[in-house]
């Protein structure tokens, strides 16, 4: 009769005779034999707890492993030393865990003072900034609605003033408005045949851009750099010389149009600089404030990785710095009072009460009204 003793260390939680048969039939398997294991009905059914060691006692006959020389050295001091050593391990273990823990803690203890103390300093940063470069000057008088004309503005020009120093498409449109009113160029509708898909004949119109290339060179000097860039565009380059041009063939040239706006709306934009209807030293502290802005959205970074949660607060911080940035850019007080004009000029226009104005100046309005954002 053999005596063995059996060490196991459970994972989970295992039935403890399933656990003790495996391990005995594991091991009879390694010492050359074919039989299964004894079974042992002491233990079944019993539940073992999770992460604990077995010892588990089973007997043999001899002549079971009868091939196999029995070493008379035991090698139970040799798993106790093995328990003792995985129990240190496990404790260290526990022990790291406990101080990684309680440093988290620290840690976002004083994370929560560090990212309150930084974002209220640069947001003390921005009020200095808007203190130095965001005052507005005060218009000495009341601007209100009022059908007067201020003084004339080409159509792109005027969005310029009005729509936060932004170009859009239908400035474009106003100022073949504007050329249109000049006769350098005229807008013709004409009444074309069309066959639909079932061989019907309808009358649809078609609408034609015509340029007077007289009195285009004629004026050509006195026309802004990007009315005469606009004009050279689509008669020169998309009417390939020719005189008119359909809006259907305009439509078919989308992207070569696409490319020309916003390079038109670069040479817009550098002439209404030289009007000085904005404050250019505002402008600087709106882009100090965007450097700011910046700043605070590196730091976002390691403050999420450190401080966890507290980086919302930042991350708030740094939208909020971004937003009011905007707010900084003015106008100068020449420009805001021509701003104040138009913006009263339109809410008269918006009444409908274009019968009480002149035809000349009817165009212009209509222009304006293209051109015009909501006001801010």
């Amino acid at each position: 009769i053999v005596y063995v003793y059996v060490y196991v260390y459970a994972h989970a939680y295992l039935y403890a005779y399933r656990c003790m048969c495996m391990c005995l039939l594991r091991m009879c398997l390694r010492m050359g034999t074919r039989h299964t294991p004894p079974h042992a009905p002491y233990l079944r059914g019993q539940k073992g707890a999770k992460k604990t060691f077995f010892e588990i006692r089973a007997i043999y006959p001899q002549n079971l492993f009868f091939k196999v020389p029995i070493s008379p050295n035991s090698i139970k001091s040799q798993i106790i030393l093995e328990e003792t050593k995985g129990a240190e391990i496990a404790n260290q273990k526990r022990q790291n865990a406990i101080l990684k823990e309680r440093e988290k803690v620290e840690r976002l203890e004083l994370g929560k003072w560090v990212v309150i103390i930084f974002c209220i300093t640069f947001l003390f940063g921005w009020i200095y900034l808007y203190g130095q470069f965001g005052k507005r000057p005060q218009v000495p008088y009341k601007i209100g609605i009022s059908s007067d004309i201020p003084e004339p503005i080409a159509p792109a020009l005027l969005q310029y003033l009005l729509a936060n120093r932004e170009i859009y498409g239908n400035s474009l449109i106003a100022t073949i408005f504007d050329l249109s009113r000049k006769n350098i160029m005229h807008i013709k509708r004409d009444k074309v045949d069309k066959k639909s898909f079932f061989g019907k004949i309808k009358i649809e119109d078609e609408y034609i851009w015509e340029i007077d290339r007289d009195i285009w060179d004629s004026n050509r000097l006195t026309l802004l750099k990007y009315e005469n860039q606009l004009l050279e565009f689509i008669f020169n380059k998309l009417a390939n010389g020719n005189n008119t041009i359909t809006v259907k063939e305009i439509k078919k040239s989308t992207t070569a149009f696409t490319k020309f706006f916003n390079e038109w709306k670069k040479s817009v934009k550098s002439t209404a600089q030289d009007k000085q209807w904005w404050d250019k030293n505002s402008i600087k502290g709106m882009k100090y404030s965007f450097f700011l802005t910046g700043c605070i959205g590196i730091c976002n970074v390691p403050f999420i990785v450190l401080f966890g949660p507290w980086a919302i607060i930042s991350g708030v911080t740094t939208i909020l710095i971004l937003l009011l940035s905007f707010t900084i850019a003015h106008r100068t007080l020449e420009g805001d009072i021509l701003y104040k004009k138009w913006i009263g000029l339109k809410k008269y226009l918006t009444k409908g009460h274009f019968n009480k104005l002149e035809i000349e100046d009817s165009m212009n309005n209509i222009c304006l009204l293209y051109t015009s954002p909501s006001p801010r």
